[in-house]
């Protein structure tokens, strides 16, 4: 999972400069802060869980696995939405979405290291902080290596 991990930072760093915080989710944005603190990330930002859903023994020492990749992207720029607003309403959260999937739609890592990674769920997520969550799910198989020598 580590090599996942790190081409997704690769990744993600080379295809959208717009990131300003890649970081594994351990949960920085579910912790209730006062108005005088603020989540330990830097806006915007990409929080990147990854689970093995299941995994299918090929010999005693290698196994096949599914895994899925969650991001949860978050921003705190004010943006005016309302279909009211003059000028026009700012939905640049959304072009910066379009930017993550088009990054990893299809991505193997640079020596193919996992198989194509496929966008399953894309959701909004309510935030009490104001904050701008987006939730984007991907799917994907690789040959777990961690066991070899």
């Amino acid at each position: 999972m580590k090599t996942i991990y790190t081409a997704l930072i690769d990744r993600l760093q080379a295809k959208v400069p717009a990131i300003r915080w890649i970081d594994l989710n351990t949960g920085q944005l579910e912790v209730p802060f006062t108005d005088n603190q603020r989540p330990p990330v830097t806006y915007p930002c990409v929080l990147i869980d990854i689970s093995i859903d299941r995994a299918t023994a090929v010999t005693e020492t290698l196994q096949e696995c599914q895994g899925t990749i969650t991001l949860t992207i978050a921003d705190n720029r004010p943006s005016r939405t309302s279909a009211n607003t003059t000028p026009a309403p700012s939905l640049e959260e959304y072009d910066f979405i379009a930017d993550i999937y088009t990054a990893l739609q299809g991505y193997t890592g640079i020596e193919e290291d996992f198989a194509p990674l496929n966008r399953t769920r894309q959701e909004r997520v309510r935030s009490s902080a104001g904050l701008f969550l987006y939730r984007m799910t991907f799917t994907t198989s690789f040959v777990d290596l961690s066991n070899q020598p």
